[in-house]
């Protein structure tokens, strides 16, 4: 099977698993016929109208065919494949092969998906003889809005691709994802709460590329943005495909690349609010800017947990003695800690000058909120880490120190007010010694200061770490007996 294998051993492999040319060019002939049936069906129904009518509507039709087919099937396509590699354990024998990073993203992103491509490209063809022949659309938006759109679905299509090249079974988050991108920008309702998602998982380009491809949109600078946030994220997850897929040992995103995952979601959420005039078409209120400012400074602190989250897991495995670990990968804590911290609070007051907040009021609290939540997730993750010897306890743990009091505050306050009682200082003591629950209290005016949630945050976030600290020890310690009578038993 050398028609396709281009040196890439993956590819091939998918390829013949595929049923090889043979297969897939009939499954194309068949597909090229049913377009033909299906125009030819459509014209008799609709004879009144004339042929370009006709060809126009089918166009919008075969172009929905065409996005669907792209991002929902190719990305199932690419997860089926990931999912039987795993359980065959053909991942573990292809990692001891001398296979590049770039290898390994061409092989399982696109080997996986060549049906899916190969009837893509009879729907292209189609579409274009549409245009030429029944006098619809443009070949030159046409071809335009396929090319944007195939972009889109490498970064879909890389992102299933990390998800599946590690050591547990693939993910199956990309498609409920994509469906839930696609009903929440229909009633445009992603924009109005982080702007810069759309950009971040290519939503806004995915949607704009169908309107450029039947003419009804042509390249302007929101486009233009939306493409170049999509080109930085395809290379992005292409180098943490190839890193992941090479040390499965270590965290899926080392700090360095989790680092550099906050720059760019804190770029796309500033950009995003800077241009969401321009990537929706509806305006936002005032209102609504600083609802989407407030959400945006939560989601950054917890992308500003990431970098902390892998550091806690390559100290554990330092403490274990594993394999070697590259100096890239091996950030300390809180070095890791620090530089999250820096990155996150300079986001959160860009992004407050760009959603109407009090970006003046907002600094020093802010600050404080971030400082406070990176080192509680770094003693919460490396406990979780060396006791339970994976991280999810420990971010479940961290949802409930975080978003209890949330809940808990409005709860004390809706008792108060039915018992016609003033509101608790208390509850609003609760309400602030959660990192979101002083930026809420500066959105909102709220009249009680923010400043008593912060001995709270912080002393929090200290007693963890010390408790983290002694966990550790009591790890090492355990380590010590352990090797001591190892070698008490060797002969």
């Amino acid at each position: 099977m050398a028609y396709a294998s281009l040196g890439n051993p993956i590819w091939s492999g998918q390829g013949q698993l595929l049923g090889g040319v043979r297969k897939l060019a009939t499954s194309s002939m068949v597909f090229a016929v049913i377009l033909m049936v299906a125009f030819v069906v459509m014209r008799r129904i609709q004879h009144d109208l004339p042929t370009s009518a006709v060809a126009g509507r089918a166009l919008v039709y075969l172009s929905w065919i065409q996005w669907a087919s792209l991002l929902v099937g190719g990305t199932a396509a690419v997860l089926k494949a990931l999912v039987r590699d795993q359980q065959t354990r053909m991942i573990e024998s292809l990692r001891l092969a001398p296979i590049s990073g770039l290898s390994v993203v061409a092989g399982y992103a696109l080997g996986p998906a060549l049906s899916v491509l190969a009837h893509w490209a009879v729907g292209f063809v189609f579409g274009v003889g549409l245009i030429l022949l029944g006098g619809a659309g443009d070949v030159r938006d046409w071809t335009m809005g396929h090319l944007l759109v195939l972009l889109v679905a490498l970064l879909v299509w890389n992102l299933q691709v990390f998800l599946g090249v590690g050591t547990g079974k693939p993910a199956a988050v990309v498609i409920p994802l994509l469906i839930a991108c696609f009903v929440l920008s229909m009633m445009d309702n992603v924009i109005r709460f982080m702007p810069g998602f759309a950009l971040f998982v290519g939503g806004h380009l995915a949607f704009a590329s169908r309107a450029v491809a039947v003419g009804g949109q042509t390249m302007d600078r929101a486009l233009a943005v939306s493409l170049f946030a999509t080109v930085v994220m395809v290379v992005f997850w292409s180098y943490a495909v190839g890193a992941r897929f090479r040390r499965p040992y270590l965290p899926a995103l080392s700090v360095g690349a989790a680092l550099t995952l906050v720059v760019l979601w804190a770029g796309c959420n500033i950009v995003g609010l800077r241009m969401v005039g321009g990537l929706y078409s509806q305006p936002i209120a005032e209102g609504s800017r600083q609802i989407m400012g407030l959400v945006v400074m939560h989601a950054l602190i917890v992308f500003g947990c990431l970098p902390v989250s892998s550091a806690a897991q390559v100290r554990r495995r330092t403490l274990l003695g594993g394999a070697p670990i590259r100096w890239g990968d091996g950030w300390p804590p809180v070095i890791a800690a620090s530089l999250s911290a820096l990155l996150t609070i300079g986001a959160l007051v860009l992004v407050a000058r760009e959603s109407a907040l009090p970006a003046e009021t907002m600094v020093l609290p802010g600050a404080v909120g971030v400082v406070s939540a990176v080192l509680l997730a770094l003693g919460v993750l490396k406990i979780s880490c060396l006791i339970w010897e994976r991280t999810p306890p420990g971010w479940a743990i961290l949802v409930v120190l975080w978003g209890a009091p949330l809940l808990i505050s409005p709860i004390w306050d809706a008792v108060a007010e039915e018992l016609q009682r003033p509101r608790p200082a208390a509850s609003h003591l609760l309400f602030v010694s959660s990192p979101a629950g002083g930026l809420i209290s500066i959105a909102r005016g709220d009249d009680w200061p923010v400043w008593w949630g912060w001995p709270v945050q912080l002393g929090l976030a200290g007693a963890v770490l010390l408790f983290a600290h002694r966990v550790e020890r009591r790890f090492l310690a355990h380590r010590r007996v352990l090797r001591a009578s190892d070698g008490a038993q060797a002969p």
